[in-house]
């Protein structure tokens, strides 16, 4: 809807009391026909849950995103749509920034199944591999972590390449991992592809 647009090209604009005004009264509005039409109010949830994501309010965020989410898994199915994973996962990222590692694995656990069943490749993938590797190196599983990291970037560059932004991060925190666990020469050959001039 029009409401929905102003929100969102608020939001990208960085003014997010306008965003929230805008995403609310789509809310409002979308509200009373979903009934017939879920999807966009769905949506605007959960474009109001990732503005406060943005914001740092992350109760209220984890609120209307997992609101939304649940609306798309009714309309969907929960087991096997690429675009419900994609939500999972967010809830996944917004759970990581509020501190809660073990939502933050649950969620990046389920979206990783529903994205592996679909496809053993998938380049969403690669994200919820290194969410997930994040989770373990803060909860100082690092054995598990460097399992899942290494994965993504081995993926990250069959599928996105060397260049790609997820190929760096899984470098540098597969030498964070290593640097944790007193495997200095692990760290330091991560450290020194991350930092390489060539990838």
């Amino acid at each position: 809807t029009t409401l929905s647009n102003i929100g969102l090209a608020s939001h990208c604009l960085g003014n997010y009391a306008e965003a929230e005004k805008y995403l609310l009264q789509a809310i409002e509005f979308q509200k009373e026909l979903q009934e017939n039409n879920p999807r966009p109010y769905a949506s605007s949830l959960m474009n109001l849950g990732f503005l406060y994501t943005d914001m740092g309010d992350y109760d209220k965020a984890l609120y209307y995103v997992h609101t939304g989410a649940e609306i798309l898994g009714k309309i969907l199915g929960e087991d096997g749509h690429l675009d419900y994973a994609t939500h999972l996962f967010s809830l996944g990222r917004i759970n990581m920034s509020k501190g809660d590692y073990a939502n933050a694995a649950l969620y990046g656990e389920k979206a990783l199944a529903i994205q592996q069943k679909q496809s053993q490749k998938h380049p969403e993938s690669v994200q919820v591999l290194i969410l997930l590797g994040k989770t373990h190196i803060m909860t100082q599983e690092y054995k598990r972590a460097q399992e899942l990291l290494s994965e993504a970037q081995v993926m990250a560059k069959q599928l996105q390449g060397e260049q790609h932004e997820n190929y760096a991060e899984a470098l540098s925190l597969l030498g964070l991992s290593y640097q944790q666990t007193k495997e200095y020469q692990q760290a330091e050959s991560y450290y020194y592809q991350y930092a390489a001039p060539t990838r």
